[in-house]
């Protein structure tokens, strides 16, 4: 039963980096090689994946063109400012933008968006030790 829930969970993110890339060649407006897009949706999914585990440092290029060194996390546990967000309401439906993600900045204890196609890399990550209780470095 592990081993089949495994392999669906390889599938799901097989496909869903499949479309990242697919959307960072037709959608970016940068013109990218199957394989730059492929390359960069893989960044994307372990970043995203960092993120939701622990903490992680990494950089990404702003709309101006500077480098944001980033400290941020979507894991409850690692911020009380995080863990204590109450989601303001929003009426309005916005339309979900394709290319940028939320992550929970560290620094200035809010939310911010980086775009898939601006991601740089993946300095470090930490993740949480149930065992030992502490956070442990985790660059897998």
């Amino acid at each position: 039963m592990k081993k089949r829930k495994q392999q669906e969970e390889r599938s799901l993110l097989g496909a869903w980096v499949c479309d990242m890339a697919n959307r960072l060649m037709n959608e970016s407006g940068v013109p990218m090689t199957q394989s730059e897009a492929f390359e960069q949706a893989h960044l994307v999914r372990r970043l995203l994946e960092k993120l939701g585990e622990g903490y992680v440092v990494f950089v990404y290029e702003k709309n101006d063109g500077e480098l944001r060194v980033a400290r941020g996390t979507l894991c409850k546990g690692a911020d009380p400012a995080f863990d204590n967000y109450v989601r303001k309401t929003d009426e309005n439906n916005r339309k979900t933008e394709t290319l940028n993600f939320n992550y929970w900045d560290l620094e200035r204890k809010r939310f911010r968006k980086f775009s898939a196609l601006h991601v740089r890399c993946i300095s470090s990550a930490w993740k949480w030790n149930k065992e030992t209780e502490e956070w442990e470095y985790n660059f897998k």
